[in-house]
């Protein structure tokens, strides 16, 4: 086979519309700063203080108009939740589908997994070797985690093209950190799942803290194949090693995680592309990374993230079970990246700025049968800024721009603003940017001639406390993807499609029953993914979807 190799994607833009677009940022950033100077009235931009905690994770801004779902430690302890995505699926109402062949693949607002960048600890996680950019949420161990939000939405401007259409930010670093241990095991009837799980940490004089984490399981996932008494077992074993230090001059943590699985998986039927039984077709996935954030104690509140990850996936059957046609395909990825930001111009907390930058360099290795078939990277880089104003008491302004680059020529801009009124009400518009992973490009299946995926996206979202225990919400979006890249044809491979649009309604009720010391959570999510092009639905992206919790 012949070696691929790398070459651009996209076309050179055109240098005045770029003028135009800095020229815009000028313009933006003076005229919401004059709106603050004439301001009288003085609010709190940020959300209502909380109780002093030792922070340990160096905290990402966020667009206030954004939808936004949090889950503390105490609600996934209370969940018995079995695993990250179906704790995700039931409290955030989030479309998850999986399989053995794709443990994790999630669905939001017409979009899937490409289109939602996870961060563990404050640094973005996932196999730049994958489809999808994307990870098996599963490797994570639940009981590890203190914390998970959902933003959903695009967060390009913050976050770069991954956040196409939402971000979900995960915490495991514990906020109350004492000397401590912990021994679970789990053992279930339903696909014969087995779990042990253990944590230790160790503290000093509340300022330096070292946590040690180790867990292992087993599962039996039953056979996508309609009737079909056929199991696939999977292996799973994680484990952390972190250090976090606080102290007069800055917060850090210094983070080694490394995780390994090895599940027998089912296989496609040609040309049907159904799902199909198989016997010892084994896929291994092995991932190492290390991750390191300083906050300091400055004026400008200077904050660095920079990760490491190296990933394997290997797809292996013999000759006797594949009836003569065997797999030995292997996928390897590196990811680096490094993010920094500041706050150079803050004024009473009526007016605040935030100016970052985020490099990364994505590689992968494809070999087929020990022949290597693709050797490529890409470095990508992106310069943004976002400012709050708070217009008067009633009034939040948020305006955020990106530029993000391909290798320091291809440039790419994205925008987003936000309006909130009386807390009640949040506007929204965003646009956003995706380039095709590289194994969309340069895989068996792929096509290095695609486009990258752009979205323009607005929602309008009402939340309200009805009385002292009752809350509730509604949100309104819309979504339109150019260019989304799916896998069609015989023999497949990636291809754009020209145009597609999601609409949708979100809406969730909370009820809290003090005297049962009970709280209810209702959510319902209607959509309607639709391909432009053709006028056929968008498949895979559930029309409606509900949660209890």
């Amino acid at each position: 086979m012949q070696q691929i190799t790398v070459n651009q994607i996209t076309n050179t833009p055109d240098l005045k519309k770029q003028n135009f677009r800095v020229v815009g940022v000028f313009f933006s950033v003076a005229f919401l700063i004059s709106v603050a100077n004439a301001q009288v009235s003085q609010s709190n931009v940020n959300d209502a203080a909380s109780p002093k905690i030792f922070e340990t994770v160096v905290k990402e801004t966020k667009f206030n108009s954004s939808s936004r779902i949090v889950i503390e430690k105490e609600e996934i302890e209370k969940s018995k939740a079995r695993s990250v995505t179906s704790l995700l699926a039931a409290q955030a109402n989030i479309s998850i589908a999986e399989s053995n062949f794709t443990p994790t693949s999630i669905y939001l607002r017409g979009g899937d997994s490409s289109h939602v960048l996870i961060l563990v600890d404050g640094v973005p996680f996932y196999d730049a070797s994958s489809i999808q950019r994307t990870i098996n949420l599963n490797s994570l161990d639940l009981k590890s985690i203190e914390r998970i939000e959902v933003i959903k939405g695009s967060q390009s401007v913050l976050y770069g093209g991954q956040a196409l259409t939402g971000v979900i930010k995960i915490e495991t670093i514990p906020r109350n950190l004492q000397t401590a241990s912990q021994l679970t095991q789990q053992v279930g009837m339903q696909n014969q799942t087995m779990m042990a799980a253990g944590t230790l940490q160790a503290w000093d004089n509340a300022n330096q803290a070292i946590v040690i984490r180790g867990s292992y399981s087993t599962k039996e996932s039953r056979s996508p194949v309609l009737d079909s008494k056929q199991v696939y077992p999977t292996r799973l074993g994680t484990a952390e090693l972190a250090y976090v230090n606080k102290n007069a001059y800055f917060d850090s943590l210094l983070k080694a995680q490394t995780s390994f699985d090895k599940t027998l998986i089912s296989t496609t039927a040609f040309p049907a592309y159904s799902a199909a039984d198989a016997d010892n077709f084994i896929t291994s996935n092995y991932q190492v990374g290390i991750a390191g954030q300083i906050s300091l104690h400055h004026a400008l509140k200077p904050k660095l993230s920079v990760a490491a990850q190296d990933t394997a996936k290997l797809f292996e059957q013999d000759i006797i079970s594949s009836a003569g046609f065997p797999t030995k395909q292997d996928y390897k990825g590196q990811l680096y990246m490094a993010r920094l930001e500041v706050v150079p111009y803050e004024r009473d907390q009526v007016i605040q700025t935030l100016v970052g930058l985020s490099t990364s360099l994505e590689k992968m290795t494809y070999t087929n049968f020990d022949t290597v078939v693709a050797d490529v990277k890409k470095k990508y880089q992106g310069v943004f800024y976002k400012i709050d104003v708070q217009a008067s008491e009633n009034i939040l302004v948020e305006l955020g721009e990106r530029l993000d680059f391909l290798d320091m020529k291809q440039s790419i801009h994205t925008t987003q603003l936000g309006l909130t009124l009386a807390k009640v009400l949040k506007l929204e518009y965003a646009t956003g940017l995706k380039r095709p992973s590289l194994f969309q490009a340069y895989s068996s299946y792929g096509n290095p001639d695609l486009k990258a995926e752009e979205s323009r996206s607005y929602s309008a979202e009402v939340e309200k406390n009805i009385t002292s225990d009752i809350y509730t919400s509604v949100t309104y979006f819309e979504n339109t993807i150019d260019n989304l890249i799916i896998a069609i044809g015989n023999p497949q491979r990636y291809e754009n499609v020209t145009k597609t649009n999601t609409k949708g309604v979100e809406a969730t009720l909370g009820w809290r029953l003090t005297e049962q010391a009970t709280q209810l959570n209702f959510s319902l999510g209607y959509q309607e993914p639709k391909d432009l092009s053709s006028g056929e639905w968008l498949v895979k992206r559930p029309l409606r979807t509900a949660s209890l919790k």
